[in-house]
């Protein structure tokens, strides 16, 4: 199976545990999560490039990153590509950093 899928709960319950409940981000990750596990399996993924730049220090307690991304899944002879950036905002709450907010550019 394509690396991560085989363990997609166990990642998703990973992930939830950094963010903060409650927020439209948090949402937005529970059915990213939901559409993943009804989509098709993938043969493989392949991570061309995972990028993080621009921290910006806001105070503290919280701040943001952006993360960019190129990944390659195939999948019965056929290669998607898919190239993403998004911001995440990190707020520490109760002494730990928790994502607060997720902001997506909608691909470059």
């Amino acid at each position: 199976s394509a690396m991560g899928y085989s363990n997609i709960q166990e990642n998703h319950k990973r992930v939830m545990s950094y963010m903060l409940a409650q927020t439209p981000s948090y949402s937005i990750m529970n059915q990213a999560y939901y559409s993943i596990i009804w989509n098709k399996r993938y043969d493989s993924i392949k991570y061309n490039s995972v990028e993080t730049d621009n921290f910006i220090y806001y105070t503290d307690n919280c701040i943001s990153c952006d993360i960019s991304f190129d990944v390659s899944l195939s999948r019965i002879g056929s290669e998607y590509n898919y190239k993403d950036v998004f911001t995440l905002v990190f707020i520490k709450y109760g002494g730990e950093w928790m994502v607060g907010n997720i902001v997506f550019y909608g691909g470059y």
